[in-house]
């Protein structure tokens, strides 16, 4: 097991990371969190913008955490929703999604999306170690 495995796992997460995958993402179904192999740069850059607009500033973040943070926030937030609420947001984000700057926005506004947006909030100023811990787990795997 590695640190990050570990750190996930003593916090009490409840998925299993699966390092064999490109992009971040979470199967709410099987609770696999896919460690991505890198992040883009300016999608980093406009969710680090996105975050700041509801007032949490990461700038001294390192960028590539935040993805793993989201997924994260999906598997605490997850059981919000009901199985029918998370497969029509499935449906719609996958209908009408592009790579644009605005659609980015719109995406993390989704009630799915947006729920695990405020639980990284709520990291960030309750347990900011933990992310910081986090943050070098993940460079160790990256």
């Amino acid at each position: 097991m590695n640190a990050l495995e570990k750190l996930v796992k003593d916090a009490g997460f409840e998925c299993t990371l699966n390092f064999d995958h490109q992009d971040f993402g979470y199967n709410w179904e099987e609770k696999i969190l896919y460690v991505g192999a890198g992040v883009d740069k300016e999608l980093a850059s406009w969710f680090a913008q996105f975050l700041y607009e509801y007032g949490y500033d990461v700038r001294n973040l390192d960028r590539q955490v935040l993805p793993l943070l989201h997924e994260l926030g999906h598997v605490m937030t997850i059981n919000y929703f009901s199985e029918e609420e998370l497969c029509y947001w499935y449906v719609i984000k996958h209908l009408y999604s592009d790579d644009s700057y605005e659609y980015a926005f719109q995406y993390w506004s989704y009630d799915d999306e947006f729920e695990a947006n405020l639980w990284i909030m709520r990291l960030l100023s309750e347990r900011p170690d933990y992310v910081a811990a986090l943050a070098e787990a993940l460079r160790e795997v990256s």
